[in-house]
């Protein structure tokens, strides 16, 4: 596993890998990319980014060949504007089967239908790409609630490859909202878990 260390920047990430593939001889450079090759697991916590920084994260990503587990975790990072970004780093690593997303938005305030759109088209990129765990802990917004719910019961229920999803959270859901969405995943999809730890469902009908 590897965690960003929120001490070096981005950049100064790049430039020491830079260095060292430079300066290495052949023994430590195919040392270094053993070592790179068998990194599973890319780990990003309470790192803030901003958009012009996800093309020094795609490049420090690039030394990582076998990534199967990418987590974003409280970077203040809003899933809906990093389209562009996760269709190339989805792109670049098909091996990608887990992806977690926790305590960021998964939409800006106030959302466009634009917004909304990119918000389906990132989970479809998951989808296309065989995601099989998805982790979004701690995004739901409670205004937006039952529109993304019924975003992500729309593409993920076609899925044939995703099996988990985390919701876990501290919000309120709906019953409606609840028992919708696991009855479609329950008839169509793959999905075998889904978990809404730490969230207060309001029944109308208990």
């Amino acid at each position: 596993e590897f965690e960003f260390d929120n001490n070096y920047t981005l950049k100064q990430y790049i430039m020491i890998f830079k260095e060292f593939n430079g300066k290495a001889n052949f023994a430590d450079y195919y040392f270094a990319d053993y070592y790179y090759s068998k990194i599973l697991t890319i780990a990003f916590v309470e790192s803030i980014f901003e958009s012009n920084d996800y093309k020094d994260l795609l490049e420090l990503l690039s030394y990582f060949k076998n990534v199967k587990t990418v987590e974003f975790s409280e970077n203040d990072i809003i899933l809906s504007d990093m389209l562009p970004f996760f269709t190339l780093l989805f792109e670049m690593y098909p091996t990608i089967n887990n992806f977690i997303f926790c305590r960021n938005r998964l939409l800006p305030e106030n959302p466009q239908d634009s917004d909304y759109e990119n918000l389906e088209e990132c989970f479809k990129l998951m989808i296309k790409y065989n995601l099989k765990n998805l982790n979004l802990s701690g995004n739901l917004d409670d205004d937006n609630q039952s529109k993304i719910l019924g975003i992500m019961t729309g593409v993920f229920k076609k899925s044939p490859n995703l099996v988990s999803v985390r919701l876990d959270s501290t919000n309120i859901i709906e019953e409606e909202d609840v028992f919708k969405l696991l009855k479609e995943f329950g008839e169509e999809s793959a999905i075998r878990h889904v978990s809404f730890e730490d969230n207060t469902i309001v029944l109308q009908n208990p």
